[in-house]
Parts: structure tokens; C-alpha cells; sequence
């Protein structure tokens, strides 16, 4: 009688999680949608208002990514073309050098973020009312 009751439980805590699941991944594309309507809105937007900044703000960042793809990419085909001995000497300086430059930026985001919280902490009550910090 307990297996029975056990098989039916468990027919339908399958059931109502396959349900779920079904739901879920719907709701997930709806806010999908919604997110990529309100990010078409706020380029055309943004466009309609300043093209030439729009225009100078893409060739500017089209310049800039392809210029350090170039950058990385002779880099590190450079460190991996060197050979070591019996191993690949230049696929560990490149590993070495990408860690390296992790760390670099994860500490400058921690210095940076300490700075911002240490001047919004010790900022007067005066001071504080005129400034604006998004919550």
C-alpha cells in the first residue's frame, strides 16, 4: 500500500515539476522580451536625440575592440609560439600573463570600490542631502 502511495506522490511531484519548468522558462522569455524592447527603445531613443554622438560613441568603441583584439591576439600567439624544452614555455607565460592582468583589474575594482564606499561613509549629514547616490 506504501509503495503505491509512494509511486502515485512521486507521478505527481514529477508532474507538477515539469509543469513549473514549462512555466518558468516561459516567464523567463517574456522578461526576455521585455528587456530587449526596453534596450530597442533606449537606442532609437538615444539615436533620435544625438546621432552624431551615437555614431562617434560606436566608431569609437569599434576602433578600440578591434584595436585590442589585434593587441591580444599577436600577444598571445607570440607567448604561445615559443617553446620551452620539452613543454610549452609560452602557453604558461601567457597563462601567467592572463592571471596576471585578472588580478590587476580585480584589484583595481576593490580600490576602486572601497574609495567610493569610504567617501560616501564619512560624507557629512550636511553634505549628504545634496548628493545624489541611485539606491
Amino acid at each position: 500500500m506504501s509503495l503505491e502511495i509512494g509511486l502515485v506522490n512521486g507521478f505527481l511531484l514529477m508532474t507538477c515539476l515539469f509543469s513549473s519548468t514549462a512555466m518558468f522558462i516561459k516567464d523567463l522569455s517574456t522578461l526576455w522580451n521585455l528587456r530587449l524592447t526596453a534596450a530597442r527603445g533606449g537606442i532609437r531613443s538615444a539615436w533620435e536625440g544625438n546621432r552624431l554622438h551615437v555614431a562617434a560613441g560606436l566608431l569609437t568603441m569599434t576602433v578600440l575592440v578591434a584595436g585590442m583584439y589585434l593587441l591580444f591576439h599577436y600577444l598571445f600567439s607570440y607567448l604561445t609560439g615559443i617553446e620551452g624544452g620539452s613543454y610549452a614555455f609560452g602557453a604558461t607565460l601567457a597563462g601567467r600573463l592572463l592571471t596576471m592582468s585578472l588580478m590587476a583589474f580585480g584589484v583595481f575594482i576593490a580600490v576602486s570600490a572601497l574609495i567610493s564606499g569610504g567617501g560616501y561613509l564619512y560624507v557629512a549629514n550636511s553634505c549628504r542631502d545634496n548628493v545624489s547616490v541611485i539606491q
